[in-house]
């Protein structure tokens, strides 16, 4: 059984929970602007609307919280942020705290735009790296633990485009990211326990590939292998031609099955996977979009619930063991 989730940020979300009757949702929550969603917790007590967290922070100089940083200070300030996250979510009875996983980029972010961008590359060996992560990982995943809220590391991508103004399939090409990938948080999450969100589009990022066969077959082949430890899918329309880099697509645009690259047809697939599990979210990873894409998304997925594929729950995805 799946819930649908609608993803909201700071901006227009009232008109986004009112128009979407939605019933889960998740929040696009900057660690350091608390005091602005008081009154975005209290509608959702109110409406009793569950509720997960998506966590995002930034420390000194508007840097973001990289909580596998091999500097030791950024580390431990960013842990701290998560930490105070899952503080606020266990008060109010969220059920996770999704986080990304740092890497060796020092990112700018800029809170006005809900975006970030490189200052420069610092190299970590990749042993380094995966034992930062761990370490990381499991002291958060212990503290959420204590706290009743399930702590998830989403799967990144390792490619982005080349420069900021590069968009997501330009074949001129994109950079390694030096960002940990899935099958990091997929020997963590066999060895320690972690749990994980798949992020789809950034799984199809992880080949490059103009075969739309390849790309699907390397999606269905990867979330299987992720499925036992995954607690919350994003959602998003992958461009036709991918190039290894992360796009969107709307997912109404989906209609025709035209110019994505998981229509309706194979999402339904993808969701097989997961037809035995219990209280597991879906949530459409737009938080801003037009409304038409979480309510296209939902309908796929009561359709596949009518097929008796899975069906919509009201279970808390934080009840899950």
């Amino acid at each position: 059984m799946i819930k649908a989730g609608i993803k909201i940020g700071p901006y227009n979300w009232v008109m986004r929970l009112i128009e979407s009757r939605a019933e889960c949702c998740e929040v696009w929550f900057l660690i350091n602007k608390e005091s602005a969603y008081a009154d975005m917790f209290q509608f959702l007590e109110r409406k009793q609307i569950q509720t997960g967290l998506n966590f995002r922070g930034v420390i000194e100089n508007n840097r973001l919280t990289d909580p596998v940083c091999i500097d030791e200070t950024v580390r431990s300030r960013s842990i701290l942020l998560i930490q105070k996250c899952i503080d606020i979510a266990g008060r109010n009875g969220f059920s996770y705290v999704n986080i990304q996983p740092g890497n060796t980029l020092s990112r700018k972010f800029n809170p006005e735009k809900q975006d970030s961008g490189n200052t420069n590359i610092s190299k970590m060996h990749y042993r380094n790296l995966k034992q930062a992560f761990r370490e990381s990982a499991l002291l958060l995943h212990e503290y959420g633990r204590n706290k009743n809220v399930n702590v998830l590391w989403e799967t990144p991508p390792v490619t982005v485009p080349a420069d900021s103004d590069k968009q997501a399939g330009d074949s001129n090409g994109p950079c390694f990211a030096y960002e940990l990938n899935s099958f990091t948080l997929e020997e963590a999450a066999k060895k320690d326990g972690i749990l994980l969100t798949n992020n789809i589009a950034h799984i199809m990022a992880e080949i490059r590939s103009d075969s739309q066969r390849e790309t699907i077959n390397y999606l269905f082949d990867r979330t299987g292998k992720l499925a036992q430890h995954t607690r919350l899918l994003h959602i998003n329309k992958a461009i036709h031609k991918n190039n290894g880099t992360n796009g969107r697509n709307n997912a109404a645009d989906a209609e025709s099955n035209i110019g994505t690259i998981l229509t309706k047809s194979r999402f339904r697939q993808l969701l097989e996977l997961f037809k035995d599990r219990n209280g597991l979210w879906a949530v459409n990873d737009q938080a801003n979009k037009e409304m038409r894409n979480f309510i296209a998304f939902k309908e796929e997925l009561m359709s596949a619930g009518e097929n008796e594929l899975l069906n919509l729950s009201g279970s808390r995805v934080g009840n899950i063991q």
